[in-house]
Protein backbone atom coordinates (compact mmCIF):
# COMPACT_ATOMS: atom_id res chain seq x y z
CA UNK A 1 0.00 0.00 0.00
CA UNK A 2 1.20 3.17 -1.00
CA UNK A 3 1.40 6.14 1.43
CA UNK A 4 -0.13 9.25 0.46
CA UNK A 5 2.10 12.32 -0.85
CA UNK A 6 1.78 15.60 1.38
CA UNK A 7 2.97 19.02 -0.59
CA UNK A 8 3.25 21.93 0.89
CA UNK A 9 5.01 24.40 -2.00
CA UNK A 10 5.39 24.37 -5.87
CA UNK A 11 8.82 23.70 -5.07
CA UNK A 12 8.23 20.50 -3.68
CA UNK A 13 5.23 19.41 -6.01
CA UNK A 14 8.13 20.27 -8.84
CA UNK A 15 10.38 17.57 -7.49
CA UNK A 16 7.86 14.82 -6.76
CA UNK A 17 6.16 15.35 -10.05
CA UNK A 18 7.38 12.74 -12.27
CA UNK A 19 7.13 10.47 -9.62
CA UNK A 20 3.56 11.49 -9.24
CA UNK A 21 2.82 11.74 -13.00
CA UNK A 22 3.86 7.64 -13.10
CA UNK A 23 1.88 6.50 -10.72
CA UNK A 24 -1.21 8.35 -11.45
CA UNK A 25 -0.96 7.07 -14.86
CA UNK A 26 -1.83 3.30 -13.86
CA UNK A 27 -4.89 4.38 -12.32
CA UNK A 28 -6.23 6.43 -15.25
CA UNK A 29 -4.17 5.19 -18.51
CA UNK A 30 -4.57 8.02 -20.35
CA UNK A 31 -2.17 11.15 -20.42
CA UNK A 32 -4.52 13.83 -21.32
CA UNK A 33 -6.34 12.58 -17.67
CA UNK A 34 -3.33 12.46 -15.73
CA UNK A 35 -1.82 16.08 -17.01
CA UNK A 36 -5.28 17.30 -15.72
CA UNK A 37 -5.04 15.43 -12.35
CA UNK A 38 -1.32 17.19 -12.08
CA UNK A 39 -2.45 20.72 -13.05
CA UNK A 40 -4.68 20.55 -10.71
CA UNK A 41 -2.41 19.40 -7.96
CA UNK A 42 -0.38 22.04 -8.90
CA UNK A 43 -2.96 24.94 -9.14
CA UNK A 44 -3.85 23.98 -5.49
CA UNK A 45 -0.08 23.98 -4.12
CA UNK A 46 0.41 27.70 -6.24
CA UNK A 47 -2.90 29.15 -4.31
CA UNK A 48 -1.19 27.70 -0.94
CA UNK A 49 2.07 29.29 -1.54
CA UNK A 50 0.48 32.60 -2.68
CA UNK A 51 -2.13 32.65 0.29
CA UNK A 52 -0.08 31.76 3.01
CA UNK A 53 3.25 32.41 2.16
CA UNK A 54 5.50 29.60 0.93
CA UNK A 55 7.58 29.60 4.25
CA UNK A 56 4.54 28.80 6.08
CA UNK A 57 4.78 25.83 9.04
CA UNK A 58 2.32 24.10 6.62
CA UNK A 59 3.14 20.78 8.50
CA UNK A 60 1.11 21.71 11.77
CA UNK A 61 -1.12 24.84 10.49
CA UNK A 62 -2.52 23.34 6.95
CA UNK A 63 -2.48 24.72 3.55
CA UNK A 64 -1.12 22.07 2.02
CA UNK A 65 -2.14 18.86 -0.97
CA UNK A 66 -2.47 15.47 0.16
CA UNK A 67 -2.29 12.87 -3.20
CA UNK A 68 -3.49 9.78 -3.04
CA UNK A 69 -2.03 7.30 -5.69
CA UNK A 70 -4.06 3.91 -5.08
CA UNK A 71 -8.56 3.80 -4.55
CA UNK A 72 -9.47 5.74 -1.55
CA UNK A 73 -12.83 5.76 -0.20
CA UNK A 74 -14.07 7.62 2.93
CA UNK A 75 -13.03 4.41 5.68
CA UNK A 76 -9.64 5.20 4.37
CA UNK A 77 -7.35 5.08 7.99
CA UNK A 78 -4.75 7.44 6.28
CA UNK A 79 -7.56 10.26 5.18
CA UNK A 80 -9.17 10.03 8.13
CA UNK A 81 -5.63 10.39 10.20
CA UNK A 82 -4.94 13.69 8.25
CA UNK A 83 -8.29 15.19 8.45
CA UNK A 84 -8.94 13.89 12.33
CA UNK A 85 -5.38 16.11 12.90
CA UNK A 86 -7.57 19.08 12.44
CA UNK A 87 -10.95 17.63 14.34
CA UNK A 88 -12.54 16.89 10.64
CA UNK A 89 -13.84 14.13 9.07
CA UNK A 90 -15.25 13.51 5.09
CA UNK A 91 -18.84 15.09 6.69
CA UNK A 92 -16.89 18.65 6.83
CA UNK A 93 -15.87 18.88 3.52
CA UNK A 94 -16.08 21.93 1.88
CA UNK A 95 -15.80 21.97 -1.65
CA UNK A 96 -15.13 19.01 -4.18
CA UNK A 97 -14.75 18.55 -8.15
CA UNK A 98 -14.48 15.40 -9.60
CA UNK A 99 -11.50 15.83 -12.19
CA UNK A 100 -11.51 12.54 -14.52
CA UNK A 101 -13.73 9.14 -14.46
CA UNK A 102 -11.99 6.47 -15.97
CA UNK A 103 -13.58 3.18 -16.61
CA UNK A 104 -11.74 -0.07 -14.63
CA UNK A 105 -11.72 -3.82 -13.85
CA UNK A 106 -12.78 -2.57 -10.18
CA UNK A 107 -15.41 -0.21 -11.72
CA UNK A 108 -16.31 3.80 -12.58
CA UNK A 109 -13.39 5.86 -11.03
CA UNK A 110 -13.93 9.33 -10.15
CA UNK A 111 -10.51 11.43 -9.39
CA UNK A 112 -12.08 14.09 -6.97
CA UNK A 113 -10.24 17.11 -5.62
CA UNK A 114 -11.46 17.93 -2.37
CA UNK A 115 -11.00 20.88 -0.06
CA UNK A 116 -11.52 20.76 3.58
CA UNK A 117 -10.70 23.55 6.08
CA UNK A 118 -8.94 23.58 9.28
CA UNK A 119 -9.82 25.45 12.55
CA UNK A 120 -6.96 28.02 11.50
CA UNK A 121 -9.09 28.41 8.20
CA UNK A 122 -5.99 27.19 6.46
CA UNK A 123 -7.13 24.89 3.46
CA UNK A 124 -6.55 21.12 2.67
CA UNK A 125 -6.56 19.77 -0.79
CA UNK A 126 -7.57 15.83 -0.65
CA UNK A 127 -6.96 14.22 -4.53
CA UNK A 128 -7.83 10.81 -4.48
CA UNK A 129 -9.10 8.10 -6.71
CA UNK A 130 -12.80 7.35 -4.84
CA UNK A 131 -14.80 4.01 -6.45
CA UNK A 132 -17.79 5.15 -7.73
CA UNK A 133 -20.57 3.77 -5.54
CA UNK A 134 -23.75 1.77 -7.06
CA UNK A 135 -26.20 3.37 -7.18
CA UNK A 136 -25.07 7.11 -6.12
CA UNK A 137 -25.60 10.45 -7.20
CA UNK A 138 -23.47 10.66 -9.71
CA UNK A 139 -23.99 7.47 -11.51
CA UNK A 140 -26.22 7.89 -14.58
CA UNK A 141 -29.56 5.98 -14.79
CA UNK A 142 -30.45 3.77 -17.72
CA UNK A 143 -34.20 3.11 -18.74
CA UNK A 144 -35.21 0.30 -21.12
CA UNK A 145 -36.99 1.19 -24.53
CA UNK A 146 -40.02 -0.95 -22.99
CA UNK A 147 -39.75 1.06 -19.54
CA UNK A 148 -39.01 4.54 -20.83
CA UNK A 149 -42.40 3.98 -23.21
CA UNK A 150 -44.73 2.02 -20.93
CA UNK A 151 -44.38 3.27 -17.68
CA UNK A 152 -45.31 6.61 -16.25
CA UNK A 153 -42.41 9.14 -15.00
CA UNK A 154 -44.29 9.53 -11.58
CA UNK A 155 -43.80 5.65 -11.25
CA UNK A 156 -40.14 5.78 -12.27
CA UNK A 157 -39.81 8.48 -9.45
CA UNK A 158 -41.69 6.20 -7.14
CA UNK A 159 -38.63 3.00 -7.73
CA UNK A 160 -35.75 5.48 -7.50
CA UNK A 161 -37.23 6.26 -4.20
CA UNK A 162 -37.21 2.14 -2.70
CA UNK A 163 -34.24 1.88 -4.46
CA UNK A 164 -32.80 5.44 -2.40
CA UNK A 165 -34.34 4.12 0.82
CA UNK A 166 -32.92 0.54 0.72
CA UNK A 167 -29.47 1.95 0.35
CA UNK A 168 -29.53 3.70 3.57
CA UNK A 169 -30.07 0.13 5.00
CA UNK A 170 -27.96 -2.14 3.31
CA UNK A 171 -25.57 -2.51 0.30
CA UNK A 172 -27.23 -2.01 -3.55
CA UNK A 173 -26.52 -5.16 -5.85
CA UNK A 174 -25.59 -4.11 -9.75
CA UNK A 175 -29.04 -5.48 -10.58
CA UNK A 176 -32.38 -4.11 -9.20
CA UNK A 177 -35.19 -5.84 -10.04
CA UNK A 178 -38.80 -4.78 -10.14
CA UNK A 179 -41.91 -6.40 -10.87
CA UNK A 180 -45.36 -4.68 -11.09
CA UNK A 181 -48.87 -6.00 -10.71
CA UNK A 182 -51.95 -3.86 -11.44
CA UNK A 183 -54.64 -4.83 -9.16
CA UNK A 184 -58.26 -5.53 -10.59
CA UNK A 185 -59.85 -2.42 -10.18
CA UNK A 186 -56.61 -0.59 -11.14
CA UNK A 187 -56.33 1.50 -8.24
CA UNK A 188 -53.04 0.15 -6.31
CA UNK A 189 -50.20 -1.22 -8.05
CA UNK A 190 -48.87 -4.01 -6.18
CA UNK A 191 -44.45 -3.96 -6.58
CA UNK A 192 -41.58 -6.65 -5.79
CA UNK A 193 -38.85 -5.54 -5.21
CA UNK A 194 -35.79 -7.99 -5.31
CA UNK A 195 -32.13 -7.83 -5.50
CA UNK A 196 -29.22 -10.95 -5.03
CA UNK A 197 -26.40 -10.06 -3.01
CA UNK A 198 -27.20 -9.32 -0.08
CA UNK A 199 -30.30 -10.96 -0.15
CA UNK A 200 -33.16 -9.18 -0.37
CA UNK A 201 -37.57 -9.34 -1.44
CA UNK A 202 -40.30 -6.71 -0.31
CA UNK A 203 -43.50 -5.69 -1.22
CA UNK A 204 -44.47 -2.22 -1.64
CA UNK A 205 -47.55 -0.59 -3.22
CA UNK A 206 -48.95 2.71 -4.56
CA UNK A 207 -51.80 4.52 -5.06
CA UNK A 208 -52.68 4.80 -9.37
CA UNK A 209 -53.15 8.67 -9.39
CA UNK A 210 -56.76 8.70 -11.42
CA UNK A 211 -55.01 11.49 -13.84
CA UNK A 212 -52.57 9.06 -15.28
CA UNK A 213 -55.18 7.68 -18.05
CA UNK A 214 -52.43 6.42 -20.38
CA UNK A 215 -50.95 4.48 -17.03
CA UNK A 216 -53.83 0.98 -17.99
CA UNK A 217 -52.53 0.87 -21.81
CA UNK A 218 -50.90 -1.86 -23.28
CA UNK A 219 -50.50 -2.82 -19.51
CA UNK A 220 -49.54 -6.39 -20.68
CA UNK A 221 -46.54 -5.16 -22.28
CA UNK A 222 -45.34 -4.56 -18.46
CA UNK A 223 -47.30 -6.18 -15.95
CA UNK A 224 -44.81 -8.05 -14.15
CA UNK A 225 -42.16 -7.47 -16.65
CA UNK A 226 -38.94 -6.93 -14.47
CA UNK A 227 -37.26 -3.91 -15.15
Amino acid sequence: MTHPYKIGTLAEFETLHDELERLITKQTNAEDDTSLILNKIRTGVQVFDTWYGADRNWLEEGGYAVVFVELTDNDNESLNAILGQYNLDTDCLELADTMVTSFTEEGIVDWVSEIYLSGTEYGIQIVRPRLREMFDENTPRYLSRDTAEYIPTEIHMFLYRIIENLKEKKQLDYLQVFELELAEDESILKIRHKQEEPKHDELHFMVVPLDLEYFTKDKEKWNCKKL
